[in-house]
């Protein structure tokens, strides 16, 4: 098994005194040093734990303890900050995790630790939507990071002289895929202030670098003003409207669509839309990509995830060979990946996957509730949007309230309607009554 040197200690020794990260102002060497003193104060604290969380803020706390972890052996799971306490201590029961929080002081030890990090390692666990109701956790190894990175720093133009904000979450793959990109091509890595996503602020940090979803693109649009020094602005997540896209290639923005799963360590396929063709791009080094006779894109390749834990078994089942994207699309090797919908039901609302079948669960454990269908409908800021339409004798206040204990503030809809009079709510939900509710629902301009 082949031993990579951490991008961090790789940077500190080739380029010490290179900005590593703002705010606060760390050089590489800097950086490293806090790393080293990460790794003593795992050392005292965890003895011998495997498997630890690590509540993902977007703070350089949060880096230091990701990056010291793996490189002392150990797993991470990184865990969603606004996610409510039944669902934290879900997460901790399933996969028998040691939360750990930053010191208040770092220990000042002068023994060098260790700086590599085994290529198979198993890096990061992953929350991420399947196609049950009960999200899957993906394992990541040191490998799938690496090589999803390096077969992005060139499409991206990412060198030593970049400035890269944080601007996605690290809970999610796409976050943690930000700070690969950066160390791996030594370049600066900018974590988000308040107004991080104001042109102003973006202007002023001189943000060459940025990854944002449907959401955050939309937002930034409406604030017309010039992004001089940006090279980059990566999209992906969900989907974008056409007219938005053209709306940014007329204010010649530099933006890139990208294709990208979790079980993928991130951007499989890319495209500069600056060549004036939609859609989400060739595919790039490292992935493979093929596409069935019914039309299901299928991935493999370097980066391709360990497997999904297994809760019951407390072991990584093993994926091998092709794996089944679920999404429905055509692939040309001009013109790239061009995707037509999804095989199942998951639904991207602002970049979040969304299991309905997750939150109809909730929603029918309820007292009074008798049946209860999540719906999809277009939405022009979030790509889309979730509509509840709910059998029961229960106000629509208590329904939300309610789950708002219960699941992240992302799947909670927003939108509620009553069951319909036409339609028995105690019959089994086939696809086809499924389409008579979304007909219902679209006739309904004014949600609830």
């Amino acid at each position: 098994m082949q031993n990579l040197l951490c991008p961090i200690a790789k940077n500190a020794l080739e380029n010490p005194n290179a900005c590593a990260i703002e705010e606060p102002s760390l050089s590489y060497a800097q950086l490293e040093e806090k790393v080293q003193q990460t790794q003593h104060y795992l050392r005292e604290l965890l003895l011998g734990r495997y498997h630890v969380g690590v509540v993902a803020s977007p703070s350089l706390s949060t880096i230091l303890l990701y990056f010291a972890a793996l490189r002392e052996g150990l797993s991470v799971c990184m865990l969603n900050p606004k996610m409510p306490q039944q669902a934290l201590e879900n997460a901790i029961d399933a996969l028998h995790l040691r939360v750990i929080s930053a010191p208040s002081a770092l220990p000042q030890k002068k023994e060098r630790c260790n700086t590599t990090i085994a290529e198979e390692h198993t890096c990061t666990y992953l929350f991420t939507s399947g196609s049950s109701a009960h999200p899957k956790i993906a394992a990541l190894s040191l490998k799938n990071h690496y090589y999803s990175a390096l077969g992005m720093l060139s499409a991206l133009g990412l060198t030593s002289s970049s400035r890269y904000l944080l601007s996605l979450p690290l809970h999610h793959v796409s976050g943690l895929s930000i700070l690969y990109r950066t160390w791996m091509s030594g370049a600066t890595l900018v974590l988000p202030k308040e107004d991080s996503f104001t042109p102003h602020r973006l202007t002023e940090d001189r943000i060459s670098h940025l990854s944002l979803v449907s959401t955050q693109f939309i937002r930034l649009l409406e604030q017309e003003a010039p992004l001089p020094h940006l090279r980059s602005l990566l999209l992906g997540g969900s989907f974008i409207p056409q007219n938005h896209l053209e709306k940014g290639i007329e204010r010649k923005l530099p933006l890139y669509l990208s294709y990208g799963l979790t079980e993928m360590a991130s951007t499989v396929c890319l495209q500069n839309l600056q060549t004036g063709h939609f859609s989400c791009g060739s595919l790039l080094p490292y992935r493979e990509l093929q596409v069935s006779k019914e039309g299901e894109i299928f991935v493999q390749g370097e980066t391709l995830f360990k497997g999904y834990y297994d809760t019951i078994s407390q072991e990584i089942i093993p994926h091998k060979g092709w794996f089944a994207t679920r999404d429905i699309g055509t692939y040309h090797p001009l013109q790239g990946l061009t995707l037509q919908g999804r095989k199942d039901r998951l639904m991207i609302s602002g970049g979040e996957n969304i299991q309905p079948e997750e939150i109809e669960n909730h929603i029918k454990n309820l007292p009074d509730v008798k049946q209860a269908v999540i719906l999809s409908l277009p939405d022009p800021l979030f790509g889309e949007k979730m509509v509840a339409i709910v059998a029961g004798n229960v106000s629509f206040s208590t329904l939300s309230s309610t789950l708002s204990t219960q699941l992240p503030p992302y799947k909670v809809p927003r939108h509620y309607l009553p069951w319909p009079s036409f339609q028995e709510s105690s019959q089994k939900i086939s696809a086809e009554i499924r389409q008579k509710l979304r007909l219902y629902a679209l006739k309904h301009e004014r949600l609830q």
